[in-house]
């Protein structure tokens, strides 16, 4: 149970953190400021320091028929080129507008799957107990078989409220809970109180439990949870399901 629990954590964890913070983290620039080399010209550059070249008088005049010469022939260039780019923007929009983009989200699903994994994740792991549990009693031998069953049974009905009293003996406690016991037949008519008789005389005479008496025991041991959930109820059981 603490692994199954431990488990369900990490995967939570895991699923919530890929599922959800990572694609929420936009992404950072490392900008890297103190490697950067603060020159004189990077200082221009960045409008922190200017320049400015004096003239001679006699030289304004000509500068300034020069300078207007300049001014035209940029300003010109400048209207050329933001036709350019204009004519490019267009043609940018034109070939984008028959792009699209197939992009999905596939964070609710990957939440809702987990959801559900980790609500089915408990009834699997104790369903897988339970088929290890009857693997290992079919690995005993009869007499073993016997014990293993007949004490799963004292337990099991201790939590069904008609556990036997320490006072009681294996055939009292049969015939006192007789009307209890009948509800757990097997599948092939076997009875608890017939598996009383045998472990009984297997315990106080020494006799071994033979291979068809051992699949009696198996018999009562594989339709006890069917009766369980039959003389319980559905909601009852469900309440009784952890400690069955």
């Amino acid at each position: 149970q603490s692994l199954a629990v431990l488990t369900a954590v990490i995967m939570l964890a895991t699923g919530a953190f890929y599922g959800i913070v990572k694609p929420l983290d936009p992404p950072t620039r490392d900008l890297k400021l103190i490697t950067k080399l603060m020159s004189f010209d990077i200082m221009e550059l960045l409008g922190v320091a200017s320049t400015q070249e004096l003239r001679e008088p006699d030289d304004e005049d000509q500068d300034d028929d020069d300078d207007q010469k300049e001014e035209e022939e940029e300003e010109e260039k400048e209207d050329e080129d933001k036709e350019d780019e204009q004519n490019r923007e267009s043609e940018e929009d034109i070939s984008a507008s028959t792009i699209t983009y197939d992009e999905r989200d596939y964070t609710v699903y990957w939440v809702t799957a987990l959801i559900l994994f980790l609500l089915v994740l408990p009834f699997a792991i104790k369903y897988a107990l339970r088929a290890r549990r009857r693997r290992r009693i079919q690995g005993l031998d009869a007499n073993n078989q016997a014990a293993f069953v007949y004490d799963f049974f004292l337990k099991r009905f201790k939590r069904l409220g008609f556990g036997k009293p320490d006072s009681a003996t294996i055939l009292e406690y049969a015939e006192q809970q007789e009307d209890f016991l009948l509800n757990f037949r097997g599948k092939g008519g076997t009875t608890f109180e017939e598996l009383s008789d045998i472990y009984n005389r297997h315990l106080y005479s020494g006799t071994d439990v033979t291979p068809a008496e051992a699949s009696q025991f198996m018999d009562v041991y594989n339709s006890f949870y069917k009766n369980a959930k039959e003389f319980l109820g559905n909601l009852k059981y469900s309440r009784k399901f952890w400690i069955l």
